[in-house]
């Protein structure tokens, strides 16, 4: 045994442990060789399961990200086809209220027109009515007139025939 190579070289007074050793490339070779007997097969078949599972991660996230796509598609569709509608309403409820209001204003020119005549009637009928009131009026002044005197000449008669009568008997 002249020179041990895989041994370090003391440090200078301080004894050397093991933890403060070195590998030296067989060992590492054995370290490797024991880990992979140990912990090999074991750590294939965890990367092996982490690759199924991100690969099915990735699948079902594309499947989701398509579906999503698919879905915000059809909810555009039904954004644009309901504001598409709107728009035909509010044109079609612009219109009929245009035309509502139209026939609005013509139906009350008719019947500001209707209200004037009716008035302009109503006034020749009220004034007709106040002349032949008036009218009405005036004869049957002239007639109470002319009956106060016949009742005024009848009872003067009876008087006199009263006068007469008593006087003579």
């Amino acid at each position: 045994m002249a020179s041990e190579p895989n041994l370090p070289l003391p440090t200078a007074g301080k004894p050397q442990t093991k933890s403060q050793a070195a590998p030296q490339p067989a060992d590492a070779d054995v370290i490797e060789q024991v880990r992979e007997i140990i912990v090999g097969t074991r750590l294939r078949e965890i990367d092996d399961r982490f690759g199924r599972l991100e690969k099915m991660i990735l699948t079902h996230n594309s499947r989701l990200l398509n579906l999503l796509d698919k879905r915000i598609g059809v909810v555009e569709e039904l954004i644009e086809h309901q504001a598409n509608a709107l728009e035909r309403l509010r044109t079609e409820s612009d219109g009929a209220l245009q035309s509502l209001e139209e026939k609005l204003r013509q139906e009350g020119r008719v019947l500001r027109a209707e209200f004037d005549e009716l008035a302009v009637t109503l006034d020749n009928a009220l004034q007709q009515l106040r002349e032949t009131l008036d009218a009405e009026t005036s004869a049957l002044r002239k007639g109470t007139e002319s009956h106060d005197r016949d009742l005024a000449e009848l009872f003067q008669e009876m008087a006199s025939r009263l006068m007469n009568a008593h006087g003579s008997g």
